[in-house]
């Protein structure tokens, strides 16, 4: 689950992995809490592949944004 800086502040918000990032273990966080894990990809593999060849672009507010524009 996505969330701020705030242990607590998940809502709504989530990521899939497409790597293993350990450090977002509780074990491992730098703020002792970490992130929840809730799935995994069953169907459609190719589909989050696709996603992550999208090239990405700094935008003026540091937001990483598909095909250069940013959405705010």
């Amino acid at each position: 689950m996505a969330r701020t800086s705030a242990p607590n502040s998940a809502t709504s918000q989530f990521f899939i992995n497409t790597v293993n990032n350990s450090f977002l273990n509780q074990n491992e966080a730098s703020d002792g809490y970490g992130y929840t894990v809730f799935g995994g990809v069953i169907e459609g593999m190719d589909v989050v592949d696709a996603i992550e060849a999208v090239r990405n672009w700094q935008c003026w507010r540091y937001e990483q944004c598909a095909r250069g524009e940013c959405i705010y």
